[in-house]
């Protein structure tokens, strides 16, 4: 027998229940069967203020995958690379957070936005997942910061525009109470921080050597100093910047 999601109309999650009261010939609400993407199973984890649905269902290939329903249509949200995926939560932006593994089969936290999926990276540790986001952006989850080790935290803190931690966001180190991290988002890629249990985004270098700098797989903090590298097909470069903001400067070209 197939499992099929649910979705109760808005009569019913205003608070309109049934009681004894009530004639059974009086329809309070409606069940529509939200269907698949083409497995036998699909279930329902969130929902929006304009009815979007979104949660996991099985594929013809009975892999579990992250789904949006709207308009009378479920979407395949897709991965991050690997087999599975499965979202959490939508918000009034149509903003969608959950887990997908990666291409190299670790679960990541994700954010898909404008037909897009991002990888929020991890707190140091190699798993990942968020749970909720708000109408700011605002996302929280689970990450580990060592292996074995797992903590709640907040994943991404800002506005809800290009221009914060939730969009491109590259190499997360945590430093004492502080996220250092690249958005690699924006034209000239940045380098900012962001306090780890939520707060104000700070950006400490954009534009000038960093225009260069907006694929960096790298990112090592010190007492004073961030230390980010680049690399094309023929050279490398690693260049430094003041933890406390300022002008960078390139320590290597090779």
């Amino acid at each position: 027998m197939k499992n099929r999601v649910t979705h109760l109309l808005p009569l019913l999650l205003a608070g309109v229940a049934l009681s004894p009261a009530v004639s059974h010939a009086q329809s309070l609400y409606t069940i529509t069967d939200l269907g698949t993407l083409g497995g036998n199973q699909s279930s329902a984890s969130g929902v929006n203020d304009a009815g979007q649905v979104v949660g996991t269902s099985t594929t013809t290939y009975g892999v579990s995958r992250a789904f949006a329903y709207g308009n009378g249509a479920m979407i395949d949200l897709g991965t991050l690379g690997g087999d599975y995926s499965s979202a959490s939560a939508i918000n009034d932006q149509g903003e969608v957070v959950g887990t997908s593994t990666t291409t190299y089969g670790v679960s990541r936290a994700f954010l898909f936005a404008n037909g897009v999926m991002y990888d929020l990276g991890t707190l140091g540790g190699d798993y990942s997942s968020a749970s909720g986001i708000n109408n700011n952006g605002q996302i929280v989850g689970e990450s580990t910061i060592s292996p074995g080790a797992s903590t709640v935290t907040v994943l991404a803190s800002g506005l809800n525009n290009y221009n914060t931690p939730k969009y491109g966001v590259g190499p997360l180190v945590l430093d004492g109470d502080t996220i250092y991290f690249e958005d690699n988002f924006t034209s000239s890629g940045c380098i900012k921080s962001v306090p780890k249990d939520g707060g104000p985004v700070t950006t400490l270098a954009s534009g000038g050597i960093l225009l260069a700098n907006r694929a960096g797989l790298n990112l090592i903090v010190d007492s004073t100093s961030i230390y980010d590298d680049y690399s094309t097909y023929d050279s490398g470069y690693i260049f430094s910047f003041p933890k406390t903001g300022g002008d960078g400067k390139l320590l290597a070209d090779t």
